[in-house]
């Protein structure tokens, strides 16, 4: 059985740095005291105060940690021979690596501190506080007039408290756990009304393609789940379309990110002009299937460079060399290829990259042993808690598909804690089930 020890300091800075990044997001990863990142700060007062050698037997058993070991070695000896010649832009691009220490600390914190059961507790704490975040969203300039600036070493600088960096992710996640997966028959019209509200809130406002991608593949990993109530919810978003031209008969109008919503075919055309050839609609999408273009470009382009030297295609390029040459606007350098897959690959070669792979398929299978169990055992809670975090993962995963999503530390940090719960409960269940047949 597992027991838990009585020590609530270790749960609450970590919960802290959860929150923080969730909340704060780009403002608090680049944060920084005496030059050094505050999440990394936690991180080196966890690692030098946390007795995790119990813990990391525990993922050695399943072959987890000698593969996150052998990648932070790998790295750390590039990022030193990279340091000489790129200096703070060698440590800013190789953070992400680092980020996996708070798998091995979060399953140590939750499975020895915490009981897994009341983690749902903490899940849907974040679901009550986004919804708060959300509304002030639409009070932004009023509340960014109350946020100090911080600035980071590179010379990024942003609001700490209300920059709303996450909030799309946040609006879709929360949107499709709500309604979908656990419907609640008391209040089921309730929960369609939330549902379609998020997910127009992020859909209308912030009108990216992850956010269709993310939509999309919810929506067929739903249907297995629940089918009827999938097929209800997209009914819902079809009829609940049609407010977009009826608002506009009324000289209401919904203006997001790109420019102004007058149909449902704004979104269609937003998400299929980035495909090659395509004729779209709206000038508005110039520029946005400029930079699907400019995507495809810089792919193509960090291939080559990988395929042409021996070096680079095992081992990767250094750590701060700019992996692709572009100036966005404002002339704000674009440094990464906008897809995380192909920045692992560029900054570490296939050796790293084939590392990079079997960690997280060695992750995706804990998770689904953990649900079939989970389902098996009829555990209801430790069900609910890893399709609540697996929302969250997959959409990461997909998000990764058009950006480096993980080197932005926010999302990375959060990211890995969320898998290092997938792990204790994955061993709180293996535990009752090795009881159970005792």
């Amino acid at each position: 059985m597992q027991i838990i020890k009585k020590n609530p300091i270790p749960v609450y800075i970590l919960l802290f740095v959860l929150f923080s990044n969730i909340f704060f997001g780009y403002g608090f990863q680049i944060f920084n005291i005496f030059n050094i990142p505050i999440n990394y700060i936690f991180l080196i007062i966890f690692i030098f105060f946390l007795k995790i050698q119990k813990s990391a037997n525990y993922l050695f058993q399943i072959n987890l940690f000698n593969l996150i070991i052998l990648f932070i070695i790998f790295n750390f000896f590039k990022l030193l021979m990279s340091y000489s010649s790129y200096g703070i832009y060698a440590i800013r691009d190789s953070t992400y690596v680092f980020d996996l220490f708070f798998i091995v600390i979060s399953f140590s914190i939750f499975h020895n501190y915490f009981d897994t059961s009341k983690i749902l507790k903490v899940l849907n704490l974040i679901f009550y506080l986004t919804l708060i975040f959300i509304f002030m969203w639409f009070f932004k300039d009023f509340f960014q007039s109350f946020s100090i600036r911080v600035g980071s070493p590179t010379g990024a600088s942003a609001d700490l408290f209300f920059n709303f960096s996450t909030i799309a992710l946040l609006s879709i996640w929360f949107a499709f756990y709500n309604l979908i997966l656990f419907p609640n028959e008391k209040n089921h019209s309730k929960k369609y009304l939330l549902f379609f509200l998020l997910i127009a809130f992020s859909v209308v406002f912030f009108q990216r393609r992850s956010i269709y991608l993310c939509l999309v593949a919810i929506f067929f990993i739903s249907l297995f789940f629940n089918k009827r109530e999938t097929l209800k919810v997209f009914i819902i978003l079809m009829i609940g379309s049609l407010i977009i031209p009826l608002a506009n008969l009324f000289g209401i109008s919904f203006t997001g990110y790109l420019g102004e919503v007058s149909s449902i075919f704004f979104f269609v055309d937003h998400f299929l002009s980035a495909l090659p050839g395509y004729k779209h609609n709206n000038e508005i999408f110039e520029s946005t299937s400029g930079t699907a273009n400019l995507r495809l470009d810089f792919w193509k382009y960090v291939i080559e460079t990988q395929l042409s030297n021996i070096k680079f295609l095992f081992f990767g390029q250094d750590y701060g060399a700019p992996l692709v040459y572009f100036k966005a606007t404002g002339g704000i350098p674009v440094r990464e290829p906008h897809n995380m897959y192909l920045t692992v690959f560029a900054r570490t070669g296939l050796f790293g990259l084939i590392i990079f792979i079997l960690i997280h398929f060695r992750l995706l299978a804990i998770w689904i042993y953990s649900f079939k169990l989970s389902l098996k055992k009829e555990k209801r809670k430790e069900n609910q808690i890893l399709i609540f975090l697996g929302i969250y993962l997959l959409f990461i995963y997909i998000i990764g598909l058009t950006d480096s999503v993980l080197v932005a530390n926010y999302h990375s940090i959060v990211f890995n804690i969320f898998w290092g719960i997938v792990i204790s409960i994955y061993f709180k269940l293996k535990e009752n089930e090795n009881t159970s047949n005792t």
